[in-house]
């Protein structure tokens, strides 16, 4: 509003610029004050005023003691010619600032240190002004991370530049572009449909104008600059294989759920309040701070697959029961290299073997809700024509399936999927369980760690290491890991 009269106040413009003018003259003259006299002096500030463009720099971050130039980095004070309007939360000279709780979160929900790296991305991407074509998909079931991750960017972007209109109301709404202007983060959670309106997200990610009214104001015009992050239980449709649609989406695969029962990740009960904690917030920020320049200049947001890697095993999570029929089962009888059959030297695939190969498969593959035991039965009959009998071995009734062999282990299918795209990166990683096998430090050197910081690198490493090196997940805790002696 080129009307209103902004004042500065040590560090941010406010747009009580009037009030306080009137407050002044009040004070100063008293009774003397009236309306007539303090609407002509009014007049006269705003033609002595300049009209400014308020939180025209993109790339400034303002902390809340000081001002980063996220394009350089450099941390400075602030000074009146920023024309900012407002703070982010944290602090970034902090004496008690540590950045190791949320790495640490980071690294325990996640399957794969690269995938840290894109999270801290996907992070510093909030702080970047710009339009990145970037949509954010996090999916896993519930209990898994992906809320207290949205909660920590929330904590550190602030309530007032995060948008959580939905996607319908975005739509549908005549007010609805105007809620994500000038917003940062665009949190949509529990998503389970997309399909009318992949487009408004695409459009968004790349920051098309747009107009909009708004509620008891002005119609507005501007360029988005919000990052959306859609937080998904379960894999959806989109309603567009084009690639336009695959280039942007930027998937993370969240498969472990935290709770204090066997086969489950140790849940800390205090980890929400940790991470978004002063203190750990402001040690995220020096590493925003540290890395912002490189992705500055790429626009790119850093992920260890291709958009084609990612889609491919996005329709495995969405399909997976399909998927693994076509790549794992066969209903053609065996044969060796000089074309004879195998047949009788064969063992029998029996349910439970077959079971817990398509459980294996959906566990490479982060399918967060894979299909139930009663209806692989029925789906197999359906495209096979083969149903389960029973049958005797070693004097157990077991059940099999006569006819239908396990053309290829799920592991393999999975290694050769990453084999297909390994050329993005210098080394895929084929399996999460070969990460200390084939060494952590040669996973993070494909994703061109000369643009963290090296104790961010050593860290997450180091975190790593001591993960894989827990048995029992239940095990798995920050405190054991501050003692333990891999550290």
């Amino acid at each position: 509003d080129k009307q209103k009269l902004w004042r500065y106040e040590g560090k941010i413009w406010n747009p009580d610029g009037e009030r306080y003018v009137k407050n002044l003259i009040d004070a100063t003259i008293g009774d003397l004050s009236y309306e007539k006299g303090l609407q002509e002096t009014l007049r006269r500030v705003r033609a002595m005023s300049d009209t400014v463009s308020f939180d025209s720099s993109p790339c400034l971050f303002p902390a809340q003691d000081k001002v980063i130039d996220l394009r350089t980095g450099e941390v400075r004070e602030y000074q009146p010619e920023d024309y900012v309007t407002f703070q982010y939360s944290a602090a970034f000279h902090d004496p008690a600032a540590d950045s190791r709780p949320a790495l640490w979160f980071l690294c325990t929900s996640l399957p794969d240190p690269r995938d840290v790296l894109t999270a801290l991305d996907i992070v510093t991407a909030v702080f970047i002004r710009l339009p990145l074509e970037a949509i954010i998909q996090l999916i896993g079931p519930g209990g898994n991370g992906k809320g207290v991750f949205e909660k920590m960017m929330m904590a550190l972007c602030t309530i007032d530049r995060v948008a959580v209109i939905t996607l319908s109301e975005a739509k549908s709404s005549r007010f609805g572009p105007a809620a994500v202007l000038g917003k940062d983060l665009w949190i949509l959670s529990e998503v389970e449909d997309v399909r009318s309106a992949i487009n408004l997200l695409k459009k968004v990610s790349t920051g098309e104008l747009t107009d909009s009214d708004t509620k008891y104001g002005d119609r507005i015009r501007g360029k988005p600059h919000v990052l959306p992050v859609l937080d998904c239980n379960n894999p959806i449709d989109f309603g567009d294989d084009s690639w336009g649609r695959m280039r942007r989406v930027i998937k993370l695969d969240y498969p472990y759920r935290f709770d204090n029962v066997p086969g489950t990740r140790l849940k800390d009960p205090h980890l929400e309040e940790t991470v978004t904690s002063p203190a750990v917030l402001s040690g995220l920020l020096k590493i925003i701070a540290a890395h912002a320049p490189f992705l500055c200049r790429s626009r790119r947001i850093y992920t260890r697959k291709r958009p084609e890697q990612m889609d491919a095993e996005y329709k495995r999570q969405q399909f997976s029961l399909k998927y693994f029929c076509e790549e794992c089962l066969s209903d053609e009888t065996p044969t060796n290299d000089e074309g004879e059959t195998a047949q009788a030297k064969l063992p029998r695939l029996t349910t439970d073997a077959l079971n817990e190969e398509y459980e294996e498969y959906c566990r490479l593959f982060n399918v967060t809700t894979p299909v139930a035991k009663g209806q692989v039965g029925k789906y197999i009959k359906e495209r096979f024509g083969i149903s389960s009998v029973n049958t005797t071995e070693n004097k157990v009734q077991v059940r099999y399936y006569p006819g239908l062999w396990l053309s290829q282990k799920a592991k393999r299918v999975y290694a050769e999927l990453s084999r297909n795209y390994s050329n993005y990166t210098e080394t895929t990683g084929e399996l999460q369980e070969n990460i200390v096998e084939n060494g952590i430090s040669s996973l993070l050197t494909t994703a061109t760690t000369e643009e963290w910081p090296k104790e961010v690198i050593e860290e997450i490493e180091k975190m790593f290491r001591y993960i894989q090196s827990c048995e029992d997940p239940q095990k798995i805790s920050y405190k054991d890991y501050l003692q333990s002696a891999v550290v």
